[in-house]
């Protein structure tokens, strides 16, 4: 073998071998960014990141929507809700969504990710945290089973020690993040041992009476992160362990009955002119907004309520309770000074005239 062969080998084995390094090395930087860092776990530290967002100023005076309201549909009312409402800014931690209900809150915001336990190779919906379009690395701390979250939702939303509103509805809104096709029916499994028996049964639109949702829990998916996931949710007929997430699913956010829209999106629209009929109780709102916060930058301020309510016609505005701001205090103080997380739109309307005048 002359000397050129042998550099021409020794060049092919080490390119070979700078290759296969890169390649662990970004295995590596996926395993440890999509893998629960704490599987299920929620670290010490995370709970002192959670004391810094609680708000000590305002007194939460709340109760659940009275009965003169309850014949008006849905789209007729304010939600107060939050935005990846596990989230603490660092950490994904149950705690937050119980200090959440304490303060009103009857609508919920998770991103589920399809993670796999490094222990056992078992796969399982989690909530997390993460900016990344192709839902590999994540932006937290941690992730948390979405098992657990839920069961921490049923367990305080209907209770009179843990949610001031207590007889309200309760939506839970899931942004699905997976490319893995089987996370579908695992989320529906979840939802069925953990949520089912307080599910509202059956499909609801915006006109449905409040009457009907009291009490009960919504749930609300997120088509537009995969307008194709109904493809990968039916069971076959023999397989009694398979659950169909259809079967759960009782308003798709995205849809024509629950609007989504960014809050650019919404700023770029043409101002709507808020009116209430006749009767004092009913607007002439036609569509059910769901109003998300954008997500460039990430750390944009939480904006003012006032703006998407009275000039867009905006009633779900979930805010980020992760990010304590001007802009979450003037939120949370009108759900306070109107007395509900359920707010008619007709109530909202006169509340910010009389503020403005």
């Amino acid at each position: 073998m002359n000397i050129y062969k042998k550099i021409f080998i020794a060049l092919i084995v080490i390119i070979f071998s700078y290759i296969f390094w890169r390649l662990i090395t970004k295995r590596n930087q996926i395993i440890k960014n999509t893998e629960p860092f704490s599987f299920n776990i929620i670290p010490d530290s995370a709970n002192s990141d959670l004391n810094k967002l609680k708000d000590k100023i305002i007194k939460i005076n709340m109760n659940s929507l009275p009965t003169t309201y309850h014949s008006l549909p849905l789209m007729d009312f304010c939600i107060k809700g939050s935005y990846n409402s596990a989230y603490t800014g660092k950490y994904i931690n149950i705690d937050m969504l119980i200090y959440q209900l304490s303060r009103g809150c009857r609508f919920f915001d998770f991103e589920v990710f399809y993670i796999e336990n490094p222990e056992s190779r078992i796969f399982s919906p989690q909530v997390a945290y993460s900016t990344d379009a192709n839902f590999v690395s994540m932006d937290c701390e941690n992730s948390i089973l979405l098992d657990n979250v839920l069961s921490a939702l049923i367990s305080n939303c209907f209770s009179t020690q843990n949610a001031p509103n207590n007889k309200d509805p309760l939506f839970i809104n899931l942004r699905i993040k997976s490319n893995n096709d089987k996370v579908y029916k695992a989320v529906a499994s979840s939802v069925d041992y953990t949520i089912k028996n307080k599910l509202y049964t059956g499909k609801i639109t915006k006109n449905t009476p409040m009457k009907d949702l009291m009490g009960k829990i919504v749930l609300c998916i997120d088509k537009t992160v995969n307008y194709k996931y109904k493809d990968y949710t039916n069971c076959n007929q023999d397989d009694k362990t398979c659950y169909n997430l259809k079967n759960y699913t009782n308003i798709e956010s995205g849809s024509e009955n629950m609007v989504l829209n960014r809050y650019i999106n919404v700023l770029n629209q043409k101002n709507v002119k808020l009116m209430i009929k006749d009767n004092n109780l009913n607007t002439n709102v036609e569509n059910m907004n769901l109003v998300l916060p954008d997500t460039i930058p990430e750390n944009a301020p939480n904006p003012e309520i006032q703006q998407f309510i009275m000039d867009y016609g905006c009633q779900i505005v979930p805010f980020k309770f992760y990010q304590k701001d001007e802009g979450l205090y003037k939120y949370e103080e009108f759900f306070n000074d109107t007395n509900g997380g359920t707010v008619p739109l007709s109530v909202a309307i006169i509340y910010f005239k009389k503020k403005n005048q």
